[in-house]
């Protein structure tokens, strides 16, 4: 969680990822909510279909900003880092 400490948005990449457990949501979602103090958000990169049922069924599917692909992310959160406070 060292990106969320330093007050950046955190893109976690989830490309490779086969399976989420309840204790990975729990640890996305305290990370969020880390992030969020500190005025950051928490980004998830190309959940496969998996995953995203997952979240999904724990209603998390609204939860976080989900990117399908880097360009598309580093695009995005470049532009948020650009535009005036």
């Amino acid at each position: 969680m060292s990106g969320v400490t330093r007050g950046v948005d955190v893109l976690i990449d989830l490309a490779d990822v086969s399976m989420i457990d309840a204790a990975s949501l729990g640890a996305l979602i305290e990370a969020d909510r880390l992030a969020g103090r500190r005025g950051r958000r928490l980004c998830l990169l190309a959940p496969p279909a998996k995953v995203w049922r997952t979240l999904a069924g724990a209603g998390l599917e609204r939860a976080f900003p989900v990117f399908r692909d880097r360009e598309q992310a580093v695009l995005d959160l470049s532009h948020k880092c650009a535009a005036p406070a």
